[in-house]
């Protein structure tokens, strides 16, 4: 069964949260779409620019709906913290 994610339910809860709450949950977001796309920039391009974010038809990518709801759902984070979801900022080193 293919469930689809209602947005306005997401929108409730992350309006529910705190300012700080908002804050981890994006960062948290960020990095997960990162690591899901692979890193490198198809990586950065969904952590920074959420609004803008698409993958390539040449691209071979697995879990691209996965991706691409976690894309609508920090779109969504960012307008309750009136950030641009053109333009956030994304910093990330991981260890392995």
């Amino acid at each position: 069964m293919d469930m689809k994610l209602n947005l306005e339910i997401v929108r409730q809860n992350i309006r529910s949260l705190s300012k700080k709450e908002k804050k981890e949950v994006l960062k948290n977001l960020q990095v997960a779409l990162y690591v899901l796309c692979g890193e490198g920039l198809l990586g950065q391009f969904a952590a920074k620019s959420p609004a803008e974010f698409y993958i390539d038809s040449r691209v071979k990518i697995s879990r691209k709906k996965e991706i691409y709801e976690k894309v609508e759902v920090l779109k969504i984070v960012a307008e309750e913290l009136k950030l641009n979801p053109y333009s956030l900022e994304f910093k990330c080193t991981l260890y392995l």
